[in-house]
């Protein structure tokens, strides 16, 4: 016989001004919050969103207490994966929005991606808190239509482009 699993949570931590603060959408709420954004990186991801003048933005996390998710770099359109992957580091993980212009029917499409990038050399609590923070992450971001997990030899147009038309 198997029981149901019940979310453990502490009265003190219900709101009870809300009529709808049951314990388990508090639990829920609680869990999805991850890590606070700050407001430049949801400018510069609007930025890459609405105007034509960015390619992709890099953002990562405040070291080191890693409590932030803050603006690395980006790159104007003119960037492509090479100079992505030149200015990425060997080591550390990094959260890249990308504008990837992917080739349909003969037509140019943009799709905006999440890509989570974690090297093979970084620490294991860098390899831990990124991914775990990707989905609160990615629901902050209005408009993400695929996320791609890569690290340094998946970043490249091939893998990009076979992921995407999976």
């Amino acid at each position: 016989m198997h029981l149901p699993i019940i979310p453990v949570v502490i009265p003190s931590q219900i709101h009870k001004n809300t009529a709808r603060s049951t314990p388990v959408a508090q639990f829920k709420k609680e869990m999805n919050l991850g890590i606070p954004i700050a407001p430049e990186a949801l400018n510069a991801y609007t930025k890459l969103k609405m105007e034509n003048s960015l390619r992709y933005v890099v953002f990562k996390l405040r070291t080191p207490s890693l409590n932030l998710v803050e603006v690395d770099f980006d790159a104007p359109t003119t960037a492509d994966m090479t100079t992505l992957l030149e200015a990425l580091p060997v080591n550390e993980p990094r959260y890249i929005c990308y504008k990837y212009p992917l080739a349909v029917e003969g037509t140019i499409r943009e799709k905006m991606l999440l890509l989570l990038y974690v090297p093979d050399g970084c620490p294991i609590r860098m390899r831990t808190v990124y991914p775990g923070n990707k989905g609160p992450f990615k629901s902050a971001l209005t408009g993400i239509q695929n996320d791609i997990d890569v690290d340094r030899s998946g970043l490249t147009v091939a893998y990009i482009e076979d992921k995407l038309r999976r």
